[in-house]
């Protein structure tokens, strides 16, 4: 009933297909329902009422394929309103039929206001010739159409890319639909990166920074720019381009706290689309101006570190603050490159005048030389050694002025220094000056540096100075040879005192022996037989006594002519003596001696032999009384000895060429004592080591004592073979 109910008030078009079909039913000859048979009105019945269901279906159908398109309907004019893109259909005369809401927005108008407007009213001066061109070439082609136009809003001029293709309404009227991209972004961007090109390395330096000044502020509309590098810590700033109002003002210095350049050191960017004045009240430039608007960006050198900074500053709000930012993060690239090859040049010409300074001030002469030895720079004392001034020499070959060194070590060196590329370092004469020089020339991918110096009286000092070496050469020869000779008379006279003194301890050893211990004997004898006479029994015990005391004289003269002249020593050799010796010290000191000899150390000379004993017979004494020792060693061996490693002999006399030596050590483990400290000259007996060591040092032969308190010592003595008895 219900779906009758709205079949019946359908939409105007189908009530009027109805009352068109009961016209042409009226017109219609048709047979009467009352001269059909019945069976023939059911089926057609029948058929009316399955008729008239699938009308009512298809009715529903178109419904629902109307409200299909109602919505598509609904759709498409959303999207076409709330595009982001730019829509309009204009006419033959380019008037506005339709436009989307972006569109109206990029034309700065309300959409109601826009229809039927001109659009080439919008259009900019220098683009509205184009804009014709697009609108007849869209009207008289079938294809799309592109074109890019400048647009003016206000005070604000805007880069749209226009796409337009041509349309038929129902009417029969020609237009044509065009969508229109906002593509400012772009071409500032394009823009910004011409400029960068054009304004190429040619008119780099302060000219650049100007020129970058004057075109952001024209580019992004602001009022005052400034470009700045950082200088101390970074809390303070150089200018070095300064546009305020349309004019370039003087470079200053200033701090960077409480200002927003403060904020934007060590940021990418920093942006401040409005009330700037308010967030910084305290700087005087901002309120000067009346500043309302503020973009900055750090430039930062090619290892990460800031370096200076760019702000552009503005008397209204930022519109576009997305393309200020992007601009200046474009130009900021370029900017801190120049500034780094701007103090790059400051330090290279401050170095250059600081070398200029040194160079020019420096005793010595400097010239440097290019490739084909063409004077390039010389300074104040170089004019004065070539005799020339600086306008005569430099930019001349060096041979053609000075010809007469064509040929000599100066042009050979300087050659071979440049061709080579190593430094040279010579002396010469230079005949035409009659002068000497040091010369140092050090290459270099230019040319040559040469550093020169006059050292004539030098020269002269040394030619002297040689003289009197030689002079002096051959007195210290004549002294030393009267030196060598004194030295071997003591040598001679050393070795004769050894022999004296051997020849003494026997001739003494033998009157000891041959008259004195007669006498005792003698003596001893003859208080004997008195003893025996003698009644008197106190007068028999004194002269006991005597007896005891003669015994014991005689004993005393028998052990020192033994002691003078050991007869185990010239008898049997040093090893025995050394044996004797080890038990005489037992017996009086009660100290362990242990000896080892190597018979075929036997010194073949007997002066040798006596002398080693004697030297022996002091350092076991020093062992028992000083070095509270319980135990020595006595080694005696023959050792082959490099003439390289023998000490100088006595006099300075070159060491002794005898491939071998008798050594005696002694070693004891006794308190020790430090070496440096000394210990030889007393305290050891009237021999000594003292006196060991001058006796073998004037026989070429030596004496090593290695000790340390508290382990002990061992003295060590060599005397060549035979060496002594010479």
């Amino acid at each position: 009933m219900n779906e009758k109910e709205d079949a019946d008030s359908g939409p105007p078009q189908a009530s009027d297909l109805r009352r068109e079909a009961e016209r042409r039913l009226r017109n219609k000859k048709a047979t009467p329902v009352e001269d059909m048979a019945e069976v023939n009105v059911r089926a057609l019945l029948h058929e009316l009422q399955v008729h008239q269901i699938e009308l009512e279906m298809q009715n529903e159908e178109l419904l629902r394929a109307q409200t299909t398109v109602q919505e598509v309907s609904d759709k498409y004019h959303d999207l076409f309103d709330f595009a982001p893109v730019s829509y309009f259909r204009l006419d033959e005369q380019g008037r506005i039929l339709e436009v989307n809401l972006a569109g109206a927005a990029l034309l700065g108008l309300d959409r109601s206001t826009a229809v039927r407007q001109r659009f080439a009213q919008y259009v900019a001066p220098q683009s509205r010739a184009r804009f014709a061109e697009f609108c007849g070439n869209v009207l008289g082609a079938d294809s799309k159409q592109t074109r890019e136009i400048e647009l003016q809003r206000g005070e604000h001029r805007v880069y749209a890319l226009l796409e337009g293709i041509s349309a038929r309404g129902g009417e029969g009227i020609r237009s044509f639909r065009v969508t229109a991209t906002d593509v400012t972004h772009r071409k500032r961007i394009e823009d910004a990166q011409t400029f960068l090109l054009q304004c190429g390395y040619a008119g780099s330096g302060e000219g650049f920074f100007q020129t970058l000044a004057r075109y952001l502020a024209q580019s992004l509309g602001m009022d005052y720019v400034c470009i700045d590098r950082l200088v101390g810590d970074g809390l303070a700033a150089q200018t070095v381009a300064v546009y305020n109002d349309g004019k370039f003002d003087d470079n200053v210095a200033y701090t960077l706290k409480d200002t927003p350049c403060g904020d934007v050191v060590g940021k990418t960017i920093c942006c401040f689309p409005k009330d700037v004045c308010q967030l910084f009240p305290k700087d005087v430039v901002l309120q000067k101006l009346k500043a309302e608007s503020y973009v900055g960006t750090t430039l930062w050198s090619f290892d990460g570190k800031p370096i200076g900074l760019i702000a552009v500053i503005g008397r209204k709000p930022l519109a576009n603050p997305f393309l200020a930012e992007s601009i200046l993060k474009l130009v900021a690239v370029r900017a801190a490159g120049e500034l780094e090859r701007k103090q790059a040049e400051e330090a290279v010409q401050k170095a250059h005048d600081r070398l200029f300074t040194v160079l020019e001030s420096i005793t010595d002469a400097f010239f440097s030389l290019d490739r084909d030895f063409r004077l390039t720079y010389v300074n104040r004392e170089a004019e004065r050694i070539f005799r020339k001034t600086r306008q005569e020499v430099l930019g001349r070959n060096l041979w053609e002025l000075f010809p007469e060194a064509v040929g000599s070590l100066f042009q050979r060196e300087y050659e071979r220094a440049m061709a080579e590329n190593t430094t040279a370092h010579f002396e010469e004469f230079y005949p035409p000056f009659n002068q000497w020089f040091s010369v140092h020339a050090y290459p270099s991918p230019a040319g040559l540096s040469v550093y020169f110096e006059d050292i004539t009286e030098r020269k002269r000092a040394e030619e002297a100075l040689r003289l009197a070496h030689d002079h002096l050469e051959l007195r210290v020869q004549e002294r030393t040879a009267e030196l060598a000779e004194r030295a071997e008379q003591l040598r001679a006279l050393a070795v004769e005192l050894t022999q004296a003194e051997q020849r003494e301890r026997r001739r003494l050893a033998q009157v000891l022996h041959d008259h004195l211990q007669q006498l005792l004997v003698a003596a001893r004898m003859k208080v004997g037989l008195l003893r025996r006479r003698v009644q008197d029994e106190q007068l028999g015990t004194t002269i006991g006594q005597l007896d005891d005391l003669l015994n014991e004289t005689i004993n005393e003269s028998r052990s020192l002519a033994v002691q003078l002249c050991p007869p185990v020593l010239y008898n049997r050799g040093l090893a025995a003596g050394l044996e004797w010796l080890a038990r005489q010290t037992h017996e009086k000191f009660d100290l362990a001696v242990e000896v080892e000899a190597d018979p075929a150390a036997e010194p073949p000379e007997e002066t040798t032999r006596a002398f080693l004993f004697q030297a022996a017979g002091e350092l076991l004494l020093n062992a028992a009384k000083h070095a509270q020792a319980r135990r020595v060693q006595v080694r005696m061996s023959r050792v082959a000895v490099q003439p390289s490693r023998l000490p100088p002999g006595a006099g300075g006399r070159p060491a002794p060429q005898g491939p071998e030596q008798v050594c005696i050590e002694v070693c004891d483990d006794g308190v020790g004592f430090d070496p440096a400290q000394g210990g030889g000259k007393t305290g050891r007996g009237g021999f000594g080591m003292f006196s060991i060591r001058q006796r073998l040092e004037v026989l070429d032969g030596q004496m090593e004592v290695v000790s340390n308190p508290g382990q002990g010592t061992q003295v060590t003595i060599r005397a060549p073979l035979g060496k002594v008895a010479e």
